[in-house]
């Protein structure tokens, strides 16, 4: 799980939107 978090916060610092980091967030929690 913590390995998805990072790749999904470094696709959201990388996209600069912060629906990127939440879209995923969801789904995992």
């Amino acid at each position: 799980m913590a390995a998805i978090a990072g790749i999904t916060v470094g696709l959201g610092l990388s996209e600069g939107s912060s629906d990127y980091i939440h879209r995923p967030w969801r789904f995992i929690h």
